[in-house]
């Protein structure tokens, strides 16, 4: 298949957006009086009106109304005086009632459009503009057919598919909570030529529905998703090609790389002389392909008429007037404002405006006496470098100090998107790898390694979900090798997730966070109540113990499948190591084969290493270790024979002891590559508790290997 840029020599893409937005800041649904909650119980707030139950009438939501009205009028839409209600008729099993309220031909807000300011790599894909290879910029027009009112459908959750899809599903649940919300649909004309123009169009309206506070555009918790037609055409022909849909994108990414396969994989089907067919597909980003789902339907198909248990809506200029005072500043007149007023360049008050916060941020600086005078280098500062150091300059500066450096992740690999609840396919692993590769860069500039600490920025630029997926995590940072620093004092999320509105009541709801994270592997702790976190770390906080495991006799294994049957031997000692009293494992290496350490007439073994948290004194520890050893069948008539399972402590904090029964640090640990390897893994740079550090140089028996997977 031909790369994007191959393709739109020949080709030019004719692309369309139906963007979805769930009026999540109101209180209750379209037609009825439920409550609106993402994440509540499933099927806890549904009636009969939204349930679709015999005789049940719908009211309209007033707030609703009003909501599209403003979105209307801040995407430049006419407001139609008359509009009314339909029922489209389709069968699936998140409608209950089995037909949608939707609109018909007219809606409430008709023949809008919005400019896109398009530059940098995003305008390469525009290989037909001179302007955007010469320039480097321009300026698309992108008109908006319409933005109509509708009710979103219920939510189905796919068990057993890969990545919760309904492709390789087993069953699904459905949850009718989400049945009835108000959902306003904004369909573009088919103006989009590029991928990074439907990326960039779908930015800039998710910016606006955000100034305009009608929704919290959340696209990982599906308040804003997408669905992009798209259709190709020979150059310079004006007959439009039969278009596909790609449904539900949820990210500007997946928007983007969608779009881009499809675009491909239609030109690739023309160029061979195959037919294209209008259908619905579905965008995989595992595989990176698109995926029939259904051939698309007709209007015809959904036998569309007037909804009978409503009034036409006469909508009046004092009614509109009244909406559109509530128009705040939108992001191109503030944007136009920054240029008049500080005298930035169109490119830099164009990006302080694309979020809020560095916005807001911005003009809370220029307030302070002379400030004035720096804005065009503060405004710079602000766009490249406010959340990390990617400066060249700063990480000189970094480099020519002795100061302690925290990296913060602040939302995106761009500084721009901080702490405006980005998309991420995998929030601890793009973390992660943004935070190693800043401190990679700064140790490559000749900044020590002990000078730098990390912070994963909980709650900066991460929805509530994110940022507990980033602390239930966080021992994956700790895999790096630095010291990690965790700052979750009164945070909003804690708020969401302990329910407590006031952060000043969230204190020990923090401390309890801190605590999880510190056991995690965190080392440093910013807090506001440091008396109350001291105690819960001085009376909670347990030390961690490192476990080395190996196996090399399989109780039950197929010919051929011997190592399958180690690792399985392995995975039921850890399932009963879950098990022990007051102890909880934290991380698993990766699982590695070994030749026979002292004994060469063996089988290779299977070795792995286990750092866990531990209220078990270190010998009642090693009884039961050792009861786990025998429980699968460990041989201990032979020294260093064969074993079903073995499990030495290699480290247990604090402690040190040379004991017949127990010796800590294990004294044959350093030499053994088996589990030299595997430890490194989990913490990198590790010194034992009698302060020798964890190296290979000592190395001599076990040569150990990763798995294949």
């Amino acid at each position: 298949m031909k790369k994007l840029e191959e393709v739109l020599k020949d080709w030019e893409a004719v692309i369309g957006l139906e963007v979805h937005a769930e009026l999540t800041t109101l209180e209750t649904k379209m037609f009825c009086g439920c409550k609106l909650e993402f994440g509540a119980a499933p099927n806890t707030h549904t009636c009969p009106v939204c349930l679709g139950l015999p005789g049940a009438l719908p009211v309209p939501n007033k707030a609703a109304i009003e909501s599209i009205v403003l979105a209307g009028l801040a995407t430049n839409c006419d407001i139609e005086k008359r509009s009314m209600f339909y029922r489209k008729n389709y069968m699936y099993p998140d409608m209950s009632k089995n037909f949608q309220i939707t609109q018909g031909p007219v809606a409430f807000c008709m023949r809008g459009h919005l400019d896109l300011e398009v530059d940098g790599a995003a305008a390469k894909e525009r290989v037909d503009l001179k302007e955007a290879q010469e320039e480097g910029s321009y300026v698309a027009h992108i008109g908006i057919e319409r933005i109509h009112m509708e009710e979103d459908a219920g939510k189905m959750v796919h068990i057993g598919g890969g990545e919760g899809r309904i492709a390789g599903a087993t069953h699904s649940l459905i949850d009718y909570n989400r049945c009835g919300t108000p959902l306003i649909e904004l369909v573009t004309q088919p103006d989009l030529r590029t991928p990074e123009e439907a990326r960039l169009f779908m930015q800039k309206l998710r910016q606006i529905y955000l100034a305009i506070g009608i929704s919290d555009c959340s696209m990982e918790e599906g308040s804003l998703r997408c669905d992009g037609n798209v259709s190709l055409r020979r150059r310079g022909e004006t007959k439009l090609g039969t278009k596909t849909e790609l449904k539900n994108m949820n990210s500007f990414k997946n928007l983007h790389d969608g779009l881009a396969y499809e675009i491909c994989r239609q030109a690739e089907v023309l160029e061979e002389g195959g037919i294209i067919y209008q259908e619905t597909r579905h965008w995989d980003p595992s595989k990176k392909v698109t995926i029939v789902m259904r051939v698309k339907e007709t209007a015809d198909d959904y036998r569309l008429f007037p909804e009978p248990d409503m009034a036409p809506f006469d909508i009046s200029d004092e009614f509109v007037e009244k909406v559109r005072q509530r128009l705040p500043e939108l992001p191109d007149q503030k944007a136009k404002r920054f240029e008049e007023d500080y005298g930035l360049s169109a490119y830099d008050a164009r990006h302080l405006v694309e979020h809020r916060t560095t916005a807001r941020f911005f003009e809370e600086c220029m307030k302070l006496q002379g400030a004035g005078e720096v804005a065009k280098p503060l405004a710079n500062l602000i766009i490249n470098d406010v959340s990390g150091f990617r400066d060249p300059a700063m990480v000189d500066l970094a480099a020519s100090c002795d100061a302690g450096l925290v990296v913060m992740h602040m939302g995106g690999d761009d500084p721009r998107t901080m702490q405006n609840e980005p998309v991420y396919e995998d929030v601890v692993a793009e973390v992660r790898d943004y935070l190693k590769a800043q401190a990679d860069n700064l140790i490559a500039h000749g900044v020590a390694r002990e000078r730098i600490c990390l912070d994963p920025g909980p709650g900066f630029g991460k929805t509530a979900k994110q940022t507990i997926e980033l602390m239930r995590n966080f021992h994956e940072f700790n895999r790096l090798g630095f010291p990690t620093m965790v700052a979750v004092s009164r945070k909003s999320y804690i708020g969401e997730a302990y329910h407590i509105e006031d952060p000043k009541e969230r204190d020990s709801a923090s401390a309890a966070e801190a605590l999880m994270a510190c056991e995690l592997g965190a080392s440093v702790i910013r807090t506001h109540n440091v008396a109350l976190t001291a105690q819960a770390l001085e009376e909670n906080l347990r030390p961690y113990v490192l476990i080395g495991m190996g196996c090399n006799v399989a109780l039950v294994a197929d010919e051929g499948e011997e190592r399958e049957g180690k690792i399985a031997m392995i995975n039921k000692a850890i399932g009963d190591m879950c098990m022990l009293p007051d102890t909880q494992i934290i991380d698993i290496s990766s699982y590695y084969e070994s030749e026979p350490a002292y004994f060469e007439d063996q089988d290779l073994f299977v070795n792995t290493v286990v750092l866990m948290r531990t209220g078990l004194p270190p010998q009642e520890l090693l009884t039961y270790l050792q009861a786990i050893e025998n429980s699968l069948g460990r041989v201990r008539t032979q020294k260093n024979g064969p074993r079903t399972c073995d499990l030495d402590i290699l480290d247990y904090q604090g402690y040190v002891s040379d004991l017949e029964v127990l010796t800590l640090p294990h004294p044959l640990l350093l030499e053994r590559d088996f589990v030299v390897k595997p430890l490194l893994e989990l913490l990198p740079h590790h010194e034992l508790a009698n302060g020798v550090p964890v190296t290979s140089d000592n190395v001599k028996y076990g040569k150990a290997w990763k798995c294949e997977q």
